[in-house]
């Protein structure tokens, strides 16, 4: 998704940060996971397109590898929202409330 060249520098800013995939971070050893692997996608755990406010909300992002920012595309179109790094899953329907 390209949200313009603010969020690009955002996005490229927050990859300096946060260098490595959540998700890879966080799945167990047993399924390959406790890896540093290198993150390229700035994700945003509740999606832009139910709540555009949060767009530069650094609490509603996370760094993924693409592999695993496809994985979580695949999710969501199930209807799924996951936090990797703090191990919450919630349907799009009901985001959490903070």
């Amino acid at each position: 998704m390209n949200y313009g060249r603010v969020w690009a520098d955002f996005a490229r800013r927050y990859l300096a940060e946060h260098p490595w995939c959540a998700r890879c971070r966080a799945m167990p050893a047993w399924r390959g996971g406790r890896r540093f692997v290198p993150a390229t996608e700035v994700d945003h755990v509740i999606p832009v397109r139910l709540a555009p406010d949060r767009l530069f909300d650094k609490d509603n992002l996370q760094p993924l590898c693409v592999r695993c920012h496809s994985h979580k595309g695949l999710r969501e179109y199930n209807m799924l929202c996951i936090d990797y790094a703090r191990g919450v899953v919630y349907s799009i329907g009901d985001p959490p409330m903070e």
